[in-house]
């Protein structure tokens, strides 16, 4: 797996993270430094209104949304496999 060091000594992976909370506050803010440090973010979160208007503040070419409850066992493992075929694609790029 190729990285990067980022300027606090962690590394992000070049293929991409998933941020769960997206929508606001630490997750929110968690995902823009990822975007900032390059990587390619998936933003997560139940509340689709706001989830969308952090994505439209950030790079199009770096995020992917997903709105759904991670709590909810069913929705997230289905978001999970068919998600899976897309990341690989995205992350490559």
């Amino acid at each position: 797996m190729s990285s990067r060091r980022v300027s606090h000594g962690r590394q992000v992976p070049r293929q991409g993270v998933i941020v769960t909370g997206a929508a606001s506050g630490i997750g929110e803010a968690t995902a823009r430094r990822f975007v900032t440090e390059g990587a390619k973010v998936a933003l997560v979160d139940r509340d689709k209104a706001s989830l969308e208007e952090v994505a439209k503040s950030l790079p199009a070419d770096q995020v992917m949304v997903q709105a759904t409850d991670v709590s909810d066992r069913v929705p997230s493992i289905e978001w999970s496999r068919l998600s899976s075929t897309a990341w690989a694609g995205w992350t490559s790029s």
